[in-house]
């Protein structure tokens, strides 16, 4: 009895922070997509390629929010 009043409580709080967590994964998604666009105007190729790698993770992160929101 008291596990199952336990798992309530966790599986209510999760749900309702569910929502918040995957906006702000989109925000994040979004920054990171913007900030390696600004590194990838750079004349550095270090900074070239940290901004595609950063344009990457923030489209990955994107996706991943949308098939969160989709299942």
């Amino acid at each position: 009895m008291k596990w199952t009043l336990l798992d309530s409580f966790f599986y209510n709080v999760f749900r309702s922070m569910g929502v918040y967590l995957v906006s702000i994964n989109v925000i994040l998604g979004v920054a990171l997509i913007v900030a390696g666009a600004l590194m990838n105007k750079s004349l550095s190729k270090n900074k070239k390629t940290a901004g595609t790698v950063c344009i990457g993770i923030g489209i990955l992160t994107i996706i991943s929010a949308v098939a969160q929101m989709i299942l």
